[in-house]
């Protein structure tokens, strides 16, 4: 494994600040090193939790094209 890997070379985890995920993001469940889901929620790529805010933002901006 990459972390593994980077282990054996010394690198300098604590210098991490946060890491990126992209490519598989649309099904990525992220877990802790015990297994268990490191956020409580996980909103998906198909999240429509702020449509009526897209509407509204789309209306202000000259509505549709």
């Amino acid at each position: 494994m990459l972390f593994e890997r980077l282990k054996k070379q010394k690198f300098p985890f604590e210098q991490i600040k946060a890491i990126s995920v992209s490519g598989q993001q649309h099904g990525l469940v992220s877990l802790d090193k015990v297994g268990n889901l490191t956020r409580q929620k996980s909103n998906l790529w198909n999240d429509t939790s702020t449509a009526e805010e897209c509407l509204l933002l789309t209306e202000k901006l000259g509505g549709r094209l």
